[in-house]
């Protein structure tokens, strides 16, 4: 594990709601003194159902999905560019 001098860390989105990973990313940064930046579980959005509801709503509006659209299920997949 490489070191890197952080003051904080901030978790967010859906994942966020998790009490697990609450719970453990607690306890890893109180002993490493990095403070850890957690909303409230309601303000922490699932992504997915947002891009469904966005994708619910323009189907009611008639807009068919684009023929070219293709679905990834990692960043590797995507070529968003992960170094």
């Amino acid at each position: 594990m490489s070191a890197v001098p952080a003051r904080a860390l901030t978790l967010g989105g859906g994942v966020a709601c998790n009490g697990e990973l609450r719970h453990r990313l607690t306890a890893l940064c109180a002993a490493r003194g990095i403070e850890l930046r957690v909303p409230s579980p309601r303000l922490c959005a699932d992504n997915a159902a947002m891009i469904a509801l966005l994708g619910a709503w323009a189907l009611e509006r008639g807009a068919p999905p684009a023929p070219d659209l293709d679905v990834v299920a990692s960043l590797e997949e995507s070529g968003i560019g992960v170094t």
